[in-house]
């Protein structure tokens, strides 16, 4: 049974509170994977790119977390929401509308994309839905968000941006997909550690939760230096030095505050909130992304 509050709510505030539940700005955060996969295809056309990168920020990426929304209800602080609106028949809606949406556009791109994007909506769906709940198995639920938001959404955006499939088993775009899903899972349990006693309520054994919250932190060290290390090896045979060291001057920031962020959990684990998890988030996607972006079009446009 829904949740309400005890005060009437007008049609506008549901909606409005629908949308919020969607957190469209927090997609945008996903959007390092795009641009690894744009670097790959410096001079893809610009409907298709535009396209592609709107139905997946603006629609796939949304409608995923609305409908993890709609089935958790959280209460407590949740990506991008600090204090996440009370759950409302207007989230289904704008979930099944996305859904819609993202297929009968993605026909457009062709049925390779299509295939891809359909696959990420089940598998969204699988991560949330109760009769699966694969969040709450720290084995599977790790496993399917590493691949689909790191392997499976850098084919997905080659799909869309063009890229034959018969080019898929090329070794820099193995590469590439292999480090996007690497540094993912070093990622992803951080996004999960200011969440344990919310999780806990909901019976999820977060990979976070079994890890603990000092365990979290040695991880994402390890794997996202692991992942980061092939995808920068990868940008020096692409595009020489220049890949790199973009690449980890614009990380520094946050790089840092990761550092004294781990410092303040060591002395209190109060400090593995959403605030800090949040900034790391902002910090490392829009350094990352901007680093790329750099890349893909001095590149494009031949400025070097």
């Amino acid at each position: 049974m829904l949740m309400h509050d005890a005060r009437p709510t007008s049609a506008f505030q549901n909606w409005k509170n629908a949308l919020l539940l969607m957190r469209i700005p927090f997609s945008i955060y996903l959007m390092p994977i795009f641009w690894l996969a744009a670097s790959q295809n410096i001079l893809f056309g610009w409907e298709r790119g535009l396209l592609t990168f709107l139905i997946l920020h603006l629609l796939v990426y949304p409608g995923s977390n609305g409908y993890n929304s709609y089935h958790d209800r959280d209460t407590a602080p949740v990506g991008g929401l600090a204090s996440p609106p009370a759950v409302n028949q207007q989230l289904w809606y704008l979930v099944i509308l996305t859904d819609v949406l993202a297929l009968g556009l993605s026909y457009l791109l062709g049925w390779l994309f299509l295939s891809w994007v359909l696959a990420y909506i089940l598998a969204s769906k699988a991560y949330s839905w109760p009769s699966i709940r694969l969040k709450g198995d720290p084995y599977l639920g790790t496993a399917i968000v590493v691949l689909m938001q790191g392997a499976g959404t850098y084919y997905m955006v080659l799909a869309g941006l063009g890229v034959c499939s018969c080019e898929y088993g090329n070794l820099y775009h193995i590469g590439y997909a292999v480090g996007a899903s690497l540094t993912l899972l070093g990622n992803y349990p951080l996004t999960q550690v200011y969440q344990h006693e919310s999780d806990a309520e909901h019976g999820d054994q977060t990979l976070s939760r079994l890890l603990g919250v000092i365990g979290t932190f040695w991880w994402a060290f390890a794997f996202t230096i692991i992942g980061g290390g092939l995808i920068a090896l990868l940008l020096y045979l692409d595009f020489g030095w220049k890949g790199p060291v973009l690449l980890m001057a614009l990380q520094l920031p946050a790089n840092l505050h990761q550092q004294r962020w781990f410092a303040a959990v060591r002395k209190d684990l109060k400090a593995a909130n959403h605030q800090n998890a949040m900034r790391l988030n902002q910090l490392a996607s829009l350094g990352f992304s901007a680093a790329l972006i750099v890349l893909v079009f001095a590149e494009r446009w031949q400025l070097w």
